[in-house]
């Protein structure tokens, strides 16, 4: 695989991830999320918690910034 490609899966993939971490994703709507797909009590409220998606993930952001930047120049 090329570093052409590389630089631009690493791109979409960096795009996707901070949609999701800017829009994050609270407790009711993680319930509602695997409650559709059919889990339920205990088992539900073992996996809650790390559905619940925090907005502060700035340094994530960064990181990958710095990756891009160091490719690209390779």
């Amino acid at each position: 695989m090329s570093v052409c490609v590389c630089v631009k899966l690493l791109l979409s993939n960096f795009l996707a991830q901070t949609e999701a971490l800017m829009k994050g994703k609270s407790k009711d709507e993680a319930r509602a999320e695997l409650e559709k797909s059919g889990m339920s009590g205990a088992e539900l409220d073992k996996i809650l918690p790390h559905k619940v998606e925090a907005l502060h993930h700035d340094i994530a952001f960064i990181i990958i910034i710095i990756i891009i930047i160091i490719i690209m120049r390779l």
